[in-house]
């Protein structure tokens, strides 16, 4: 679970585009207008949670997620892939909310 602290934006990464690009916004609850929202989204197997609610979860995670294609994630999202990360070839996302995501493949022995 990450801990957001506006879905309006936290969406543009983790939702934006989601049926091109293999995400799947999955549901979303909020107990009435005005209250904080929690909301579910998937790409491939991986579920990650997303919150609005103050102490739901620490601010400034990492999240490590390893995937078959760490190059497709680097063209998506524009971003380098580190050759000699710790976790194998990788490449790492932050949100403006300080959580980060470190994406990798493991190197082939």
């Amino acid at each position: 679970m990450l801990r957001i602290g506006w879905l309006d934006w936290a969406g543009k990464l983790f939702i934006r585009d989601a049926s091109s690009l293999g995400r799947e916004h999955r549901w979303e609850h909020q107990f009435e207008p005005g209250f904080p929202w929690f909301v579910s989204v998937a790409r491939d197997n991986v579920r990650i949670y997303l919150s609005e609610h103050t102490g739901d979860a620490v601010p400034n995670t990492l999240i490590h997620l390893y995937v078959r294609d760490i190059d497709a994630v680097s063209k998506e999202f524009g971003i380098p892939v580190d050759e000699q990360g710790l976790a194998g070839r990788e490449c790492d996302i932050e949100d403006p909310d300080g959580n980060r995501l470190r994406i990798a493949m493991r190197r082939s022995d």
